[in-house]
């Protein structure tokens, strides 16, 4: 479980449901149409092209190792259940492969992509063929990614399907970097510490300067309620890690181009914040306990 899956239990939903804004509808105009077959895939191999190009662009962006590198650890048969799992299991068709052979085949896959990543930071103007190279490596690393969140391994993950990455390299021409860039604080896929813990796992797209965004290669620019609700919780994970604070938090719809911000101080100056942020802790420390009630249902 993470917090993604926390704040869609019944009872955290209701309680942080007061705290969503009116639900804004958008006539932005589409400027990346949906090519790719498989739209969540899209989005998380966005997800990585645009941070390596935060990181060519702002060189004092803070970032951590990658999700897809932590995979050959986590393969390991110790870690999981102390027994091969079913991470062995390639394409559904019988094919398996042993879990130190995946290891490492993920592992050559995140150091390729690591030093042509290395090597794009250092480009001031890249070409289009290398910008076609790294969004290639980023959807390699996105298939590697199902791995870990989901125990799904995709036999094709040394592979970029080039109608991928040509949607990816359009995506990334149409990022504003002038409204998401801070010349001082950027943090790329930032965690929040032992808070994120507290949740099973969470890890944010961005943090610049002091607002939080979050990154949506949806088909549409809907601020959508369950939107609202993950960015309260990053915003009530960062306060509990004591980071510096907050003050804006913002959705980023990559295939319009557009962001759409908002204060935290609309939380912060409600009356019941407070007695909600320490109602959302007590919960998630019973949940993630296994204290939780049968029916999950504990309002005190």
């Amino acid at each position: 479980m993470s917090l993604t899956d926390f704040i869609k239990r019944e009872e955290v939903a209701d309680r942080i449901k007061p705290f969503r804004p009116e639900v804004r509808w958008s006539n932005f105009p589409l400027k990346v149409p949906r090519v790719y077959e498989n739209p969540s895939l899209t989005g998380t191999a966005f997800d990585y092209l645009l941070r390596f190009d935060l990181q060519r662009r702002a060189p004092h962006a803070e970032q951590r190792k990658w999700v897809a590198e932590q995979v050959p650890t986590h393969l390991e048969p110790s870690v999981i259940l102390g027994r091969e799992a079913d991470l062995t299991f390639l394409g559904g068709k019988g094919a398996f492969i042993p879990t130190d052979e995946l290891a490492y085949r993920v592992r050559i896959v995140c150091e390729r992509a690591r030093a042509a990543v290395d090597a794009f930071a250092k480009a001031s103007a890249p070409s289009p063929e290398s910008l076609q190279e790294i969004a290639a490596w980023a959807a390699r690393l996105a298939k590697i990614d199902g791995i870990y969140r989901r125990r799904e391994v995709d036999p094709t993950f040394e592979e970029a399907p080039s109608d991928l990455v040509a949607e990816l390299v359009d995506l990334l021409g149409v990022v504003p970097f002038d409204r998401i860039i801070h010349p001082e604080r950027m943090l790329l896929n930032p965690t929040f510490g032992a808070a994120s813990a507290l949740v099973g796992s969470a890890d944010a797209d961005l943090i610049s300067g002091d607002m939080l965004l979050d990154f949506k290669t949806t088909k549409s620019a809907e601020v959508r309620g369950e939107h609202m609700d993950q960015l309260f919780g990053y915003f009530l994970l960062n306060r509990r890690a004591g980071f510096p604070e907050i003050k804006r938090v913002g959705l980023y719809f990559s295939r319009y181009g557009r962001t759409r911000f908002g204060e935290t101080a609309a939380w912060t100056e409600r009356p019941d914040f407070e007695e909600t942020e320490r109602w959302f802790f007590k919960r998630a420390e019973e949940v993630f306990s296994g204290k939780s009630t049968a029916h999950g249902r504990n309002r005190g």
